[in-house]
């Protein structure tokens, strides 16, 4: 486990702590990417603004 500001991956990315949980999409994939290293996949900017 790691503490990872979304703003490291995307400084254009403002997500705080509610959003984070609900609406954030780096969030959820740094989550997975996490739980299951094996099949993670790249996360940035491009996730947060699709």
């Amino acid at each position: 486990m790691r503490n990872l500001p979304p703003q490291d991956l995307c400084p254009v990315n403002l997500s705080e702590h509610v959003a984070i949980g609900t609406t954030d999409k780096i969030a959820l994939p740094e989550t997975v990417n996490t739980l299951d290293p094996a099949h993670a996949s790249a996360t940035g900017c491009w996730s947060a603004l699709s």
